[in-house]
């Protein structure tokens, strides 16, 4: 396969909605990948981009990085087979480990941060909620509906579970040693 770009690869990859394209987070930048060709067409500069996904209207990718998010429009244009990236939207700053999740909608964006995990309104970029505290997130997923945060982390102390709309800590469940966390699609 052509998807190589570094000796240790990407931390995250993610396929467009509809398939056509593959997104690598890198060190430097998000590389698009035409999935049937396996050829890089376009490359995003990011620093310490660690996660990527695709917003779900196929318009767009957030780059979610140690130093915070940013939304990169992207057009495509049949006729000409061109593509054209950004220019980047940013949410507002903050630093964490790079973790996000988008909501299934698009409509909210759950980012990581060093002590708290913060919820953005996506076509605002205006900050939703701030959960926490919830130290060393590494992982965090946002409910299908966006009502609902799991957060979890690397060597801490557990998944936290919280209410988005009231921002209240609803339960802590332990965890050994890390903890990745998921919510079902439906």
């Amino acid at each position: 396969s052509n998807f190589k770009s570094s000796a240790k690869g990407p931390p995250w990859v993610e396929f467009s909605p509809d398939g056509r394209w593959l997104a690598a987070a890198h060190a430097d930048g998000i590389r698009l990948w035409d999935a049937a060709s396996a050829h890089q067409i376009a490359i995003a500069p990011s620093r310490e981009c660690r996660k990527v996904l695709f917003h779900p209207s196929g318009r767009s990718l957030i780059a979610s990085t140690q130093f915070g998010s940013d939304e990169w429009p992207i057009e495509f244009d049949a006729t000409n087979q061109t593509l054209r990236m950004g220019p980047a939207q940013a949410f507002p700053a903050y630093s964490g480990d790079g973790c996000a999740s988008l909501g299934r909608q698009g409509q909210y964006l759950a980012v990581g941060g060093t002590d708290h995990v913060r919820v953005f309104d996506v076509p605002t970029r205006r900050e939703r909620a701030r959960l926490g505290p919830c130290p060393k997130v590494t992982w965090v997923s946002i409910s299908p509906d966006g009502e609902w945060v799991a957060a979890g982390n690397f060597h801490g102390s557990g998944v936290r579970l919280f209410r988005v709309s009231s921002t209240n800590l609803v339960k802590e469940l332990p965890a050994p040693e890390s903890a990745s966390v998921g919510f079902s699609p439906t």
